[in-house]
């Protein structure tokens, strides 16, 4: 290759990679479409904090189910 072609095919190589970059930018600045997401506004109870002693252990005998169970955590 002469000089010529090979700067000319690296022109066409940078015009190409330039054409690519602008039509990846012009896609990705479109507006999307944000979905919302509903709300849901769940009723509690709170009491406040008491201090009081508790049995360490329960004698009984059979199975103890709860109505609904609930997982506490702390966020940090």
């Amino acid at each position: 290759m002469n000089k010529m072609n090979k700067k000319s095919s690296i022109i066409i190589v940078y015009c190409l990679l330039f054409t690519v970059y602008c039509l990846l930018f012009v896609v990705s600045c479109k507006k999307k479409e944000v979905k919302r997401i509903e709300e849901r506004a769940i009723n509690v109870q709170v009491q406040p904090v008491e201090k009081r002693a508790l049995r360490p252990f329960i004698e009984t005998i059979g199975t103890l189910n709860p109505y609904e169970e609930v997982i506490v955590s702390a966020e940090v």
